[in-house]
C-alpha cells in the first residue's frame, strides 16, 4: 500500500474513531478476533492453501495495526 493511501486510510479511521468511540472500539475488538481466526487458519490450512492463507493473515494484521494505531502521531521526516 502506498504511503498516501495508508495515510488516508489512517486519517479516515481516526475520524471514525473520534465520531463514535464506543462503536469504533467494538469494531476493532471484533476485527482483532477476526484477524486471529485468519492467523490460526494458516496453521490449519492444507499445504496448497498455506501461502494464500498466510497472505490474508498478513493483510489482516496490517489493517488491524492501522486501526489500533490510527491515533498515533506520524513522525515527519526532515527534508533533505
Amino acid at each position: 500500500m502506498s504511503q498516501p493511501t495508508y495515510d488516508s486510510l489512517s486519517s479516515l479511521s481516526l475520524r471514525l474513531r473520534n465520531s463514535s468511540p464506543d462503536v469504533w472500539g467494538e469494531f476493532v475488538r471484533v476485527f482483532d478476533r477476526y484477524t486471529t481466526e485468519f492467523t490460526v487458519a494458516v496453521t490449519e490450512a492444507d499445504q496448497n492453501q498455506i501461502l494464500c492463507f498466510q497472505g490474508r493473515a498478513q493483510a489482516m494484521r496490517s489493517l488491524l495495526r492501522l486501526f489500533k494505531e490510527c491515533d498515533v502521531a506520524k513522525v515527519q521526516k526532515p527534508a533533505p
